[in-house]
């Protein structure tokens, strides 16, 4: 829904967790003077607060997987999507195609979302409030104008929220990882228990037993940030790709230990600064791929043993996919509304990346620039301009990037 235009005295700021109607226009406040997103937990008190007084615009299929999942299966994937909840409500607003693991008399069945539906399930509901570029929020001690098109994120939260495998599952998942060409992963930043974490990390074992699929984490800030370390260190041991965008890379920094490059990136963000920040997260975790998205641009860092051109490839489509979504305002697109789209800023922050690259670590500076790789020693660099278009909503348009980006290129 459109970002509200009036609300009391606000003092913008970042609160760990949303619990009344102040800390709601607080967070709201701090979205709009800094253009960027946030994603943050709502207590049930404001939810309910958000029900009586807001009409959303549209109701879409949330959370990470779901939007992916739609997407992929929007453009003719095949998109199987196995969700802790799924209530009746959920499986409406997925796309027909997806389909979901059930087992059945000890058999696994791949059903539809309708088919596969859970009626105890609960519904998780997120309220997304989005503001463009210019925008203002006018509020009693003066107003805020956006730098940039973004959104709040009021995340509600339900029980069974741990992204784990159905038990009934459990026997099924070497099957499961058999049929898929990459995994991709949400709703981590859930957990708060490390043993949480280590039942997933052994579930993703499993998924991987007969076919070693490369499984992608899609990073969303921690509630519990204390659990953060652990449960990355704990999930990356087998799930080896992570994505993030520019302010989400600072956070990861932050908790890695990371604080002054976190600090120096969050001054200067640029191609060059983001990419030396990102190496460190690349290290640490040990990464085998670590795909960041910005506006304008996609940036990947990869094993020596990957082939860049794929993942090449993989950014063009997932570029022009998410701009398509972004400009068109629809929840998916088709491959029908992929077209040619302008590349200007994107290109622009080619040539000074490639440039700064080139001068301090001495890359091949034309061939990242023609062919959107270099070899950096111990890892490929892959860099690819994307459209900057007038956006009409910037919902998942992180998690479009990175599931069409990696599908394209594990197909």
């Amino acid at each position: 829904m459109k970002a509200p235009r009036v609300a009391g005295t606000v003092n913008p700021r970042s609160p760990s967790t949303l619990y009344d109607e102040q800390d709601f226009w607080d967070a709201l406040a701090q979205c709009f003077s800094a253009g960027k997103s946030m994603h943050v937990a709502c207590a049930p008190s404001l939810s309910e607060w958000l029900s009586k007084n807001f009409k959303p615009d549209e109701k879409r299929a949330g959370g990470q997987a779901a939007i992916m999942a739609n997407q992929l299966a929007a453009l003719g994937g095949r998109a199987v999507f196995s969700p802790a909840i799924l209530s009746p409500l959920q499986a409406q607003l997925l796309n027909a195609g997806v389909r979901v693991p059930v087992a059945e008399k000890g058999k696994l069945r791949f059903a539809s979302p309708s088919e596969a539906a859970r009626l105890q399930d609960v519904t998780k509901i997120n309220w997304v409030f989005e503001f463009k570029a210019g925008g203002v929020l006018r509020h009693k001690g003066g107003e805020l104008r956006a730098p940039r098109s973004n959104r709040l994120i009021a995340a509600s939260v339900v029980p069974s929220e741990a992204p784990v495998f159905l038990k009934e599952l459990e026997p099924f998942l070497p099957e499961i990882g058999e049929e898929v060409s990459c995994g991709l992963l949400a709703g981590y930043h859930y957990i708060s228990d490390a043993g949480i974490a280590k039942r997933c990390s052994s579930q993703l074992s499993a998924l991987r037993r007969k076919k070693k699929i490369l499984l992608h984490v899609e990073y969303v800030p921690f509630e519990h940030k204390s659990a953060e370390v652990p449960v990355l260190r704990e999930i990356t041991r087998e799930a080896k790709s992570l994505g993030a965008n520019e302010a989400e890379t600072v956070e990861i920094l932050r908790s890695l230990g990371f604080g002054p490059i976190a600090d120096r990136l969050k001054i200067r963000e640029s191609a060059f600064v983001l990419y030396d920040a990102a190496k460190h997260v690349f290290e640490r975790l040990g990464l085998e791929r670590f795909h960041v998205h910005n506006l304008g641009y996609n940036l990947v860092l990869l094993k020596k043993s990957a082939n860049p051109e794929k993942t090449r490839d993989g950014c063009v489509l997932a570029s022009l996919v998410a701009s398509a979504k972004a400009s068109s305002g629809k929840s998916v697109v088709s491959q029908e509304d992929v077209s040619a789209l302008v590349l200007s800023k994107g290109l622009m922050d080619a040539h000074a990346f490639a440039a700064e690259v080139a001068d301090l670590y001495h890359a091949d500076e034309k061939a990242l620039l023609y062919d959107g790789i270099a070899d950096m020693g111990k890892h490929y660099l892959v860099f690819v301009p994307a459209p900057v278009v007038e956006s009409k909503t910037t919902v998942g348009l992180g998690d479009v990037v990175s599931s069409v980006a990696l599908a394209k290129e594990t197909i």
